[in-house]
């Protein structure tokens, strides 16, 4: 890849003749990027023409133009990061012009009920990945997900909700796998996991200060059925795909 800046990204430009490798599978913007501007390039790529490109970084409201108005058919792996916040009617858009995906990273400042329920309802899903930095209070009540039937694999990173976790394991009918991430242990502790007994394959719990003893009797009772395990090493999913 030809080089974009110097030492301060200040004086990032870019240079001149700039053209991405047609033979681009994946592209990742930083928010600062599109907020500054440094890369006209990036809003100027006519997907259509990049036939190798099959995942794509949206980074909050700066560049959602291209998939809230048209299908990007040949993207099928998408990391949407709602930050700054992308309108409700936008990210229904992007969703429902894009039916192919089959994967997504959402990564979320809010929770959002309508938000979730949108991902779930997209028909080609198998595999989603969920990333909440946030650790701000918050109360969640009547929270209710619509069915699905096809995600198989769901992995949580940072801090999210018992309620939360459980009404994705309720709904999540075909699913196999679960990963977390630098998960919290109050969280996980409060999920009722006697009702899951037989449900999944593989729980695999990575990077964290705590470990099966500070869990007590939560997993333990889906050990006969479920391989469950710890896996410090396992601290990020960097596949664009969401292989492991």
């Amino acid at each position: 890849m030809e080089a974009i800046h110097e030492r301060d990204p200040n004086n990032t430009q870019q240079p001149p003749n700039f053209k991405f490798p047609k033979t681009l599978k994946s592209i990742i913007i930083f928010p600062y990027i599109l907020e500054r501007n440094f890369i006209p390039a990036i809003n100027e790529i006519n997907f259509s023409s990049y036939l190798n490109l099959v995942d794509w970084n949206i980074t909050g409201r700066y560049d959602i133009e291209k998939f809230s108005q048209y299908q990007q058919a040949n993207i099928t792996h998408l990391y949407l990061r709602d930050i700054p916040i992308i309108d409700s009617y936008s990210f229904t858009q992007i969703l429902s012009n894009n039916p192919q995906l089959k994967t997504l990273i959402y990564e979320l400042e809010v929770w959002s009920l309508e938000k979730l329920n949108n991902i779930l309802l997209l028909p080609n899903m198998k595999k989603i990945y969920i990333i909440n930095y946030s650790f701000s209070n918050f109360t969640l009540q009547n929270f209710t997900l619509s069915p699905n039937k096809l995600v198989n694999t769901l992995i949580i990173e940072c801090s999210t909700p018992a309620i939360v976790i459980e009404e994705l394991l309720n709904k999540l009918e075909a699913l196999e796998h679960i990963y977390f991430i630098s998960w919290n242990l109050e969280e996980i502790s409060n999920v009722n996991w006697a009702k899951y007994r037989g449900r999944f394959k593989s729980i695999t719990l990575g990077f964290t200060y705590w470990n099966m003893n500070d869990l007590g009797d939560g997993l333990e009772c889906l050990e006969d059925e479920t391989v469950i395990t710890f896996d410090n090493n396992l601290k990020k999913v960097f596949n664009y795909d969401l292989t492991i």
